[in-house]
């Protein structure tokens, strides 16, 4: 179906879709944004040699984040 080149490429953008529009019941800004983090931390997860600590720590610093953020009435 796809070339051997374009098949991680696939992979993603089908996944990183797939894991946005779980999120649909947040609305579509929400969804647009999750899809770019999504693309972020599996180039993150690529970057850093598939160790997954980097992206569970930008993970876990971008909800921190994020939650203070809506929390605090910033955002």
């Amino acid at each position: 179906m796809f070339l051997p080149k374009y098949r991680a490429a696939a992979a993603t953008l089908l996944s990183c879709v797939l894991f946005a529009l779980y999120h649909i019941q947040e609305g579509i800004s929400a969804v647009m944004s999750i899809f770019i983090f999504s693309l972020v931390i599996t180039w993150l997860y690529r970057r850093a040699r598939y160790n997954l600590w980097y992206a569970i720590f930008f993970h876990a610093v971008y909800d921190t984040v994020l939650l203070t953020a809506i929390r605090t009435g910033k955002l």
